[in-house]
């Protein structure tokens, strides 16, 4: 009786590990798609096309274009992943509440994309206090607190949960330091412009530069989040058996 039995747990338990084997590989495919859709826009920046209008919808630096609805609904999906990954975490109050508060983060940042309420903030503080040394630039330094909240949020995650797994710290690693690089080349950019250097290609390299780190820097943390997500599922299962 109890061989008939494990014979039918083992039956029910392969289907569930090759189904996990066959998620990984999807997963794997779908961000490397994800990584050439950036690369090739980027490029299609830098070499741009006959069309006015085609360069218009792939402008990189532009808005209510292809380029801020694919950052919006990936910054979205990377929402609803840390929503998973809080819900799957064992831990309880504090310990897990890291992936709740990126959730409210990537969802706000995913919102902005489209909607633009940082440049809106920093135009109207502008106007508003007559602040003209950063210009359209000056929501930088209104959202400067924020940018350390969520810093601080990124790397208590990325200490407590995601090192836990090798592939999940080398890509949060890797995806926090392509968004420490975005901060520094927009910097620079907004140094380039004072200097009126915004028509040179120097400028508009920086500015593709800094928007495919911010679009590889999501995508890389997006894949850092999955990669938990796939190990503590595996560990749960592990468990079970």
């Amino acid at each position: 009786m109890k061989n008939h039995r494990a014979k039918i747990e083992d039956r029910i338990r392969i289907p569930w590990e090759t189904l996990g084997e066959s998620t990984r590989m999807f997963s794997w495919k779908f961000f490397t798609v994800i990584f050439a859709f950036e690369v090739f826009l980027s490029l299609l920046n830098v070499t741009g096309t006959p069309s006015v209008t085609i360069n218009r919808l792939i402008n990189i630096d532009g808005e209510s274009n292809l380029p801020t609805w694919f950052s919006s609904a990936q910054l979205l999906l990377l929402s609803l992943t840390t929503l998973l990954a809080w819900k799957l975490d064992t831990d309880v109050g504090w310990k897990r509440a890291g992936w709740l508060m990126l959730t409210l983060l990537f969802g706000y940042l995913s919102i902005d994309e489209t909607a633009t309420i940082h440049e809106s903030f920093g135009a109207a503080a502008t106007k508003q206090f007559q602040w003209t040394l950063w210009g359209e630039y000056y929501w930088m330094l209104l959202f400067a607190p924020f940018a350390c909240v969520g810093l601080v949020l990124l790397i208590q995650v990325f200490w407590q949960k995601l090192r836990t797994d090798t592939r999940a710290f080398f890509l949060a690693s890797a995806g926090i330091l392509a968004w420490i690089s975005t901060l520094v080349i927009e910097t620079i950019g907004h140094w380039l412009m004072g200097h009126e250097l915004d028509d040179t290609f120097v400028y508009r390299g920086f500015v593709i530069t800094e928007e495919l780190c911010e679009m590889a820097g999501a995508t890389l943390f997006w894949m850092a989040v999955v990669c938990w997500v796939q190990f503590r599922s595996k560990s749960s299962r592990q468990v079970a058996a």
